[in-house]
């Protein structure tokens, strides 16, 4: 139950709490949508990309895009691995040897295709959203 725990502990996001006493009221003095603004202040200061907006589709999709690549590098990577190790135990197999060859040449193009194409991400996001969201 602990190895659980700390799986838990180590991917879940840390919870952010915020006493929202009172926000949204009005008062007399603050004028009409003061009581509006100071709770949404209160609740995007806690907030990671509160502040994206109309960009929110493109900033999302580019996270998205982001971490699929990330995704396709490291199942790469673990390939990779597992032909090595292939190759290693092949005990001189010429079948055995030749496949494990061509999987590490697929899974580095898959690498080259995750990095190229992460490239291409960051240059659309780049380009498209404003700079603060970033």
């Amino acid at each position: 139950m602990s190895l659980l725990s700390f799986i838990i502990d180590v991917f879940s996001p840390v919870a952010h709490a915020v006493v929202l006493n009172n926000a949204g009221t009005w008062s007399p003095n603050a004028g009409p949508n003061m009581g509006v603004i100071s709770m949404w202040t209160t609740i995007c200061s806690t907030l990671p990309f509160c502040n994206v907006g109309a960009a929110a589709p493109v900033f999302f999709l580019g996270k998205v895009i982001r971490f699929i690549f990330l995704a396709i590098g490291g199942v790469a990577v673990c390939v990779i691995i597992y032909a090595g190790l292939t190759l290693v135990t092949s005990q001189g197999n010429d079948e055995v040897w030749t496949e494990a060859k061509k999987i590490i040449i697929y899974a580095l193009g898959g690498i080259v295709l995750a990095i190229l194409g992460n490239a291409v991400v960051t240059y659309v996001i780049v380009t498209f959203l404003p700079q603060t969201l970033q």
